[in-house]
Order: structure tokens, then C-alpha cells, then sequence
């Protein structure tokens, strides 16, 4: 998902609801079953959404992209008492985060 596609799907709250992100997903996606859509969809929405909000605000969308495009598929542990969430390192050969089998995508996906 570009940037311009974030803006259009989050409109003026500038947040994206899953319902939004599914609709989006399905749109994109219009020869696959619709229930496989909804589901992979709602795992991205729930990988993407770091603060469990129920909602996709831009700094979450655009650390998702980060991650992608670095190969990172997964998040570290987070700390939410502290008010803010680690980074990975800057290479992927400094460590490993584990990550949950049913969040770990191969190959190149598109947020």
C-alpha cells in the first residue's frame, strides 16, 4: 500500500479501521475468495496495528513499510508500559526477533 492509497483509505481521521483495510484488501484482490482475503487481511491489519487501537494510524502504517521493504516480517516484543516499542537493528544480520508462524510472510507483500 502506497501513501496516496493510505490517505484515500483513512480519509480525514487518518486512521484506518479494519473493516476499511478489509474492503480495501478484497477491492484489490477481486479473483480471490473473499473469505481467504478477509482473513489474511486481518492478520496484516493485526500486525500492523502495534498498539492494538483497533485502528492503522500513518506511523504504524509507515513502520510496517519499513519493515517490509527490510525483509522484517514480524515485530519484537513489545514494551507498551513504556509508551514506545524497540526497533530492530539496523541490519538483519544483529539479531532475530522471534515472530508467530501465522504472521510470518514470504516473499513480497503489499500493506
Amino acid at each position: 500500500m502506497s501513501v496516496n492509497e493510505f490517505r484515500s483509505i483513512a480519509g480525514a481521521d487518518n486512521r484506518i479501521g479494519i473493516e476499511e483495510y478489509v474492503a480495501h484488501e478484497i477491492h484489490k484482490n477481486p479473483y480471490k475468495n473473499p473469505y481467504d482475503v478477509r482473513k489474511e487481511a486481518t492478520e496484516k491489519f493485526n500486525l500492523i496495528d502495534r498498539d492494538h487501537s483497533a485502528r492503522i494510524e500513518y506511523n504504524e502504517f509507515h513502520d510496517a513499510t519499513n519493515r517490509l521493504h527490510h525483509g522484517h516480517y514480524h515485530y519484537p516484543p513489545s514494551h507498551p508500559s513504556h509508551g514506545h516499542y524497540p526497533h530492530p537493528p539496523s541490519h538483519p544480520s544483529h539479531g532475530h526477533y522471534p515472530h508467530p508462524p501465522s504472521y510470518h510472510y514470504h516473499g513480497h507483500h503489499h500493506f
